[in-house]
């Protein structure tokens, strides 16, 4: 629940979430959130996790495991881990992990929405080798366009800010794309992810119903590979289909989340 790369914390608060939600329909547990905790031993960190409070009560104080009329356990495998490299998965959503991210997301009308590049540079791992073309090519394509620098201090509030009006995001396969549980539905995704196969951020994507699409970018390189430089045809025609879907998205909706 510490870790730094928001893909595992997500992966540890839906997996307590889910466990939580499925213990109440097996075993038929009355649902009164003012006496649900989320239990974490702070003899470990000195903090509790403050995203918890967006799932409901949570605390230290370890004589609530003695009295407590219920004890459930997280699933400890399955979920969103299996989800990682699974090129396969056919699940067009799932009602319950859009649940779980709208606990996140605040109901509200975009301003402008903008493109947005999820952002890895300075970080020599994945980064853009050829950025600024990338960005020149971006705002060919949309009216405004934004470079998203999310870090691990980043917090949930302020990633719902920055994300408001992005109406597409697009960059290099990183944790930086497990914000887009925190976007407006409508919103389309765009990764690249090189010669890797890696389906993490496709299948969360999935679950949430939202429109994602992974090109190469940069074909000659793989995951572990620095200083990627982006096809700029490849990545103009992805990112104008990724907007004319959330553009007709709107039209037909007229709202987001």
């Amino acid at each position: 629940p510490h870790n730094e790369n928001l893909w595992h914390r997500m992966i540890s608060q839906y997996g307590s979430w889910a466990s939580l939600q499925v213990a109440r329909l097996r075993y038929s547990l009355r649902s009164t959130d003012d006496r649900t905790f989320f239990y974490f031993p702070c003899d470990v960190h000195a903090a509790l996790p403050p995203e918890w409070i967006k799932l409901g009560n949570a605390s230290c104080d370890s004589s609530l495991l003695r009295r407590a009329d219920v004890l459930v356990s997280p699933f400890s495998d399955g979920l969103l881990w299996d989800l990682a490299w699974d090129m396969d998965f056919r699940c067009p959503h799932s009602e319950m992990f859009r649940t779980f991210a709208s606990l996140f997301s605040e109901r509200s009308l975009p301003r402008n929405p903008v493109g947005c590049f999820v952002s890895r540079q300075g970080r020599g791992l994945r980064e853009v080798a050829n950025f600024r073309e990338v960005l020149a090519m971006m705002n060919e394509i949309f009216p405004r366009v934004r470079e998203l620098k999310l870090t691990s201090s980043t917090t949930n509030e302020e990633t719902l800010d920055v994300l408001y009006e992005c109406r597409v995001l697009f960059g290099v396969h990183g944790a930086g794309f497990m914000n887009s549980v925190f976007a407006r539905p409508g919103v389309a995704v765009v990764e690249m992810i090189g010669k890797s196969e890696a389906a993490y951020f496709r299948n969360v994507n999935m679950l949430l119903g939202q429109y994602y699409e992974s090109i190469r970018g940069d074909a000659t390189k793989d995951l572990k590979d620095e200083y990627w430089t982006v096809d700029l045809g490849e990545a103009r025609e992805a990112l104008w289909r990724a907007r004319n879907y959330a553009e007709e998205w709107f039209r037909e909706n007229g709202y987001w989340r």
